[in-house]
């Protein structure tokens, strides 16, 4: 039942992730006239290596939460730094079909240093689990009127789905840390969850501002304001993360920027910086896998 749960779920999402790519593909192709018109290559360009420096800064951040999550749940004895670099390593194998590979090579990279598998699969639970929440929390901050009618009563109730999943998250947490040796008190693993949960919060925050900037970048002239962009893009990285067997949200990303941002910027600006953020992405995602294949062997 379970494996026929979770193959009903990795054929949706790769069907959405088909129809999310031919949305924007049939975008593409249909307003290429005015892209031409739009587009001025210097300062897209320009847009895009700035965009691509950010974008590899904010990695820095997830890289530093799955050390810190290593240490919390697997073993205190794991190197932050090695484990810092594993991540960076496995950043280009989520591009891969399935999107879960990048999984597999960090879970291979910790076994070397001798964890455990089931504690690594409590890190990358863990990971899974506050990633999504902080995307959650910084997307309750969007604006009403980058939302379709039919939905906008969400912003009335935001705040208290927000509550319930840090409840949640807190909770998890804890449960997942129960799996470690006996001996430590129920009110200091509780304390200690906390301290992991606020840091490990911390460097996520760290990456979807780096994210937002870096999507700003893109935008030009005609950028919006961060506190506008900032619930956005966690809006449509969430999207991107949810849905099973899309490749690092391919497509799926694209489609939300375009249907969120079109009909206020104007589809041609949407498209064009949704594109450019998209290439600004894999290329930051390449440096920093190169970077931590260069450290790792370095430090070895």
């Amino acid at each position: 039942m379970q494996t026929a749960l979770k193959r009903s779920a990795g054929f949706l999402g790769i069907g959405l992730t088909f129809v999310c790519i031919g949305f924007v593909f049939w975008r593409l192709t249909a307003l290429i006239p005015q892209l031409r018109q739009h587009i001025e290559w210097r300062y897209l360009l320009a847009g895009i290596a700035s965009a691509t420096a950010i974008y590899s800064i904010g990695c820095i951040g997830l890289a530093l939460a799955w050390g810190i999550l290593l240490r919390a749940l697997g073993s205190r004895m794991v190197n932050l730094k090695a484990a810092a670099y594993g991540h960076l390593r496995a950043q280009t194998a989520k591009y891969l079909p399935g999107n879960f590979l990048h999984f597999a090579v960090r879970h291979a990279s910790a076994r070397k240093d001798g964890l455990a598998h089931d504690k690594l699969a409590y890190s990358a639970i863990a990971e899974s689990m506050v990633l999504v929440i902080v995307a959650s929390v910084l997307s309750s901050g969007i604006s009403s009127k980058f939302l379709p009618t039919s939905i906008r009563w969400f912003i009335e109730w935001r705040w208290l789905l927000v509550a319930a999943l840090v409840l949640v998250a807190v909770l998890g947490f804890n449960r997942l840390r129960a799996h470690r040796p006996e001996g430590v008190s129920l009110h200091h693993s509780t304390i200690s969850s906390l301290v992991t949960l606020v840091a490990v919060g911390a460097c996520y925050l760290w990456f979807f501002l780096a994210a937002s900037l870096a999507f700003q970048t893109t935008q030009g002239a005609i950028a919006l304001p961060i506190v506008e962009v900032v619930p956005i893009v966690a809006i449509c990285w969430l999207g991107g993360f949810l849905v099973v067997g899309a490749p690092g949200g391919l497509g799926v990303r694209e489609a939300l920027f375009l249907g969120i941002l079109g009909p206020l910027i104007g589809e041609v600006p949407a498209l064009v910086s949704a594109l450019t953020f998209r290439v600004a992405t894999t290329l930051g995602d390449v440096v920093m896998s190169l970077i931590g294949m260069w450290l790792g062997k370095r430090s070895a």
